[in-house]
């Protein structure tokens, strides 16, 4: 949704930056950039529809459906929606 590859994704302020002791083990909380909060919280209907078909083409999660991945990013589109909208950032909770 970005238009952007990992790599640039990761060079941006606060790209994977990891925010819980690693020494801790999983889970982490890693920082998300306001890149995707922005594109997500200014996303419509179309954009989101357009992203879930992309999502799934590119062979992400096995079984992944197109009716899950609309509904994953249209309730991330609302989380960041709020938190842009309150000046929030977004974070994520990564267990393996």
């Amino acid at each position: 949704m970005t238009g952007c590859g990992h790599e640039e994704a990761g060079a941006r302020p606060r790209g994977g930056q990891v925010l819980s002791d690693p020494e801790d083990g999983p889970p982490f909380v890693v920082a998300v950039t306001d890149t995707p909060r922005e594109a997500l919280a200014h996303a419509g209907e179309d954009d989101l529809a357009r992203a879930a078909a992309q999502w799934r083409a590119s062979g992400g999660p096995s079984g992944l459906t197109e009716e899950t991945a609309s509904g994953a990013l249209t309730a991330l589109s609302t989380l960041a929606r709020r938190a842009h909208d309150r000046g929030h950032r977004l974070y994520c909770w990564w267990s393996l």
